[in-house]
């Protein structure tokens, strides 16, 4: 199944130039229908349970409340942050048999001739792991973690992905300039993370055309591509694959 272009979008020449590319992680460089996020969620139960001594559920709730577990148990005074550190490494301890190499993304990746970085809501280590699994680690300029020690300190917040402090930091790192927002390329799963990522002025691309939840189709104005798999991104994106 090819990409789509969305409505309204070309490629002029406001759009020819790209800075950078960034690629979110989990269920979108690879997809195990979900599995990966079901490990982890259950981790964070088993925490919030097993540790914390939180009711089963409570983990959710403040998921929903705040937009990640962990920032709902800083902000409720749940965990004391001198148990952050151990909490992230303890419910990323997930089993990863299920992700495999991936030599047609590793040639697709290899094409692309602009800076790669990883940007994910997952901590480093995690990222680290799933790139090897694949056998792309060596594709991306660095990894940068919104879970992170660093990006905690760079933002001064515990934060969720989606927010607009993460992807000025994201710039950052990259060694992207604040007034070329709009030649960043944003490639993701979640329609939250896109629409920061417009906002903010980034060209983006919806990867995964079918929820998790329902299996209804995502809507998601925010995307100026939508493609159900990362490997279809080279037909729906071939400027993506040219040296402007």
């Amino acid at each position: 199944m090819g990409g789509v272009r969305m409505p309204g979008t070309t490629v002029g020449e406001d759009q020819q130039g790209i800075a950078c590319v960034f690629f979110d992680l989990d269920d979108c460089l690879y997809k195990n229908n979900w599995r990966t996020a079901g490990h982890l969620t259950k981790k964070i139960n088993e925490y919030c349970v097993d540790v914390l001594g939180l009711p089963c559920g409570k983990a959710y709730e403040l998921f929903k409340q705040h937009g990640t577990a962990l920032r709902g148990l800083i902000k409720e005074k749940l965990m004391d942050e001198a148990d952050v550190d151990v909490f992230l490494s303890k419910v990323h301890d997930i089993p990863l048999d299920d992700i495999e190499p991936d030599p047609i993304l590793t040639e697709l990746l290899s094409a692309v001739p602009y800076p790669r970085w990883v940007f994910t809501a997952s901590t480093r280590e995690h990222a680290l792991r799933c790139l090897d699994r694949l056998g792309i680690h060596d594709k991306f300029d660095g990894i940068i973690s919104a879970s992170s020690r660093d990006m905690i300190d760079r933002v001064g917040d515990y934060v969720t992905k989606h927010d607009r402090r993460c992807f000025e930091v994201a710039m950052e790192v990259a060694g992207v300039p604040a007034d070329r927002a709009k030649d960043c390329i944003f490639l993701d799963d979640s329609t939250r993370n896109l629409k920061t990522a417009k906002e903010m002025g980034w060209r983006t691309v919806l990867v995964g055309l079918y929820g998790r939840d329902n299996g209804e189709r995502i809507e998601c104005a925010e995307a100026d591509i939508a493609v159900d798999s990362i490997h279809e991104v080279r037909e729906a994106m071939p400027e993506l694959f040219q040296r402007t």
